[in-house]
């Protein structure tokens, strides 16, 4: 149990220059170009109670100000009243007021000042704790705890810009190993256990993770940390699983975006199965036990780049695709090299998720939408689009790589990424990017399948006369412009023809090696539709 002040823990660690007249003073630091944190963690475990302290710094800004604006979950309750310093003097608050909610029920606070600030940096100085029980991104238990960047804000976070520099000191419990965003830069022994300071000057925000962790650390193909609480033999599961899936990555979108990656294993208790955090991928305990789930974990990997690297402009059309769906199309294609063209097929097929049976069924629901359309409302839209990203969006990226050539489609998101690294953009420039590099080849592909909801609806018709193949295609409404293919098999082995659609009805005739015994539509699994049935 840790409940030491904030303003004297800050100054035994040297977070901040302290006044020692005063004792509790801080010194005015340098104008950051991004919001700063200072944050300061500590726990009561036998409450299962997180405190947090700290210094948010915000640049200075050109016009005067005298009211800023911070977004926190309802559940995190003030220990002491906000303060705010303009550079080196203390501004009166007037006013801590509750304006409203966000989408996701985050409580949106202003804070007013009786006078001005210009010209010098601002600093707002606060102190919170949780006061209800665990929710998935925010819990503590009697050995471990975990607080993600995004879930829960569990500490004041502007709305924009959403990103910030930090450094986050973990107080700990005896006999615990933590980690937060950013490299470690500190560790000290203290009387009831350890304190770690984390430093991240990239754009980021923070999540932390701490438990009686194994740490097993490995080198190649880069160094990666595996933080968890099984056997040895799973962070060496791990590590072979890791090397081999992520050398399909990055061959697709070039080095990975940090020096490094840790692996924590989190009880999840099933709310979710895992995030992707800045350098660190917080995984469900699930997912350390059996095989190695190779779409689960390069997914995770991925959004190293799609996601955390380059990000989308909040609420712009197609947000998902530009984090989900590419981040589930690698999935797709390191499951694809790793594994094989046959066992990538079958993953599309299947009742999982992020399959044509998963969009199938929400096609069936009337839950469908455009995958660049309008900016999702509330949690649960907020939820359908990443279904929806990841089980059709993910799998017309793969159609759509396919019909480009996987090289010339890789070399074009390489070049996007290398362009918008470390910054914010949108679905819209990528498709842009795309449609120049393929001299707007596929604008129409664009436009039909993800700037409008709905997949075809067809019915087919076939006829087998020894080798003789004959199939007729018909769709109903609205026609999509697609090539379907089509397998058939018999004892001498399979063979693939194409029909081409563009109107209401196609027919193909083929005739194969041998006599046909069988005969299967969109063998790899590569056509949204309605009805699918594998």
């Amino acid at each position: 149990m840790y409940r030491r002040t904030f303003a004297s823990f800050a100054c035994s660690l040297g977070l901040f220059g302290c006044t020692p007249s005063a004792g509790t003073g801080v010194e005015p630091i340098n104008a950051p170009t991004l919001p700063h944190y200072d944050l300061a963690i500590s726990f009561d475990l036998d409450a299962a109670r997180l405190m947090v302290d700290g210094i948010l710094t915000l640049p200075a800004a050109s016009q005067p100000s005298s009211s800023w604006e911070f977004e926190l979950a309802p559940r995190m309750q003030a220990r002491a009243p906000l303060r705010v310093r303009c550079g080196n003097r203390g501004l009166p608050v007037a006013e801590l007021s509750n304006i409203g909610k966000t989408k996701y029920q985050d409580l949106v606070w202003r804070a007013t000042t009786r006078e001005p600030c210009s010209g010098a940096p601002v600093q707002l100085i606060f102190s919170y704790q949780t006061t209800e029980t665990a929710s998935p991104q925010l819990r503590l238990e009697k050995d471990r705890g975990y607080a993600g960047s995004d879930g829960e804000l569990w500490y004041p976070r502007l709305s924009a810009p959403p990103l910030h520099t930090a450094r986050t000191t973990l107080n700990l419990p005896a006999g615990a190993t933590g980690i937060a965003t950013g490299r470690l830069v500190r560790a000290a022994s203290t009387r009831g256990g350890s304190r770690l300071v984390f430093e991240t000057q990239s754009p980021a925000k923070v999540a932390f993770a701490f438990g009686p962790y194994r740490d097993v650390g490995f080198k190649d193909p880069f160094p990666l940390t595996v933080l968890t609480m099984q056997s040895p033999a799973t962070a060496d599961k791990l590590a072979q699983g890791f090397a081999a899936g992520i050398a399909p990555l990055l061959s697709a979108f070039g080095p990975f975006p940090k020096p490094s990656l840790t692996i924590v294993e989190i009880d999840f208790k099933s709310s979710l199965l895992g995030i992707a955090e800045f350098g660190r991928t917080f995984a469900d305990t699930t997912k350390f036990q059996g095989e190695f789930d190779m779409p689960y974990w390069t997914h995770e990997f991925a959004h190293e780049w799609w996601g955390n690297s380059v990000r989308p402009d909040k609420d712009s059309p197609g947000a998902a695709l530009l984090t989900e769906g590419l981040a589930q199309y690698a999935a797709l294609l390191a499951l694809e090299t790793v594994k094989g063209a046959e066992a990538a097929a079958a993953y599309r097929k299947t009742a999982r998720r992020h399959s044509l049976q998963a969009y199938s069924k929400l096609l069936d629901e009337g839950k469908d939408r455009p995958l660049v359309g309008p900016t999702p409302i509330g949690q649960e839209q907020v939820l359908l689009g990443h279904n929806l990203a990841t089980a059709k969006g993910a799998v017309l990226l793969d159609q759509l790589s396919r019909m480009i050539g996987r090289d010339r489609f890789h070399a074009l998101l390489r070049s996007f990424y290398e362009a918008n690294a470390g910054r914010t953009t949108s679905w819209v420039a990528l498709e842009a990017h795309i449609n120049a590099g393929t001299n707007n080849a596929y604008r129409w592909w664009f436009e039909q399948w993800l700037h409008k909801p709905g997949a075809p609806d067809f019915s087919v018709d076939h006829s087998i006369d020894g080798d003789k193949v004959r199939v007729q295609v018909t769709q109903k409404g609205q026609p999509y412009r697609l090539t379907l293919p089509v397998e058939v098999s018999g004892a001498w082995g399979r063979d693939r023809f194409d029909i081409a659609l563009s109107g209401p009805s196609a027919t193909a005739e083929f005739r194969s090696r041998g006599p046909v015994q069988t005969l299967v539509l969109d063998p790899d699994g590569l056509v949204p539709r309605r009805n699918f049935k594998p």
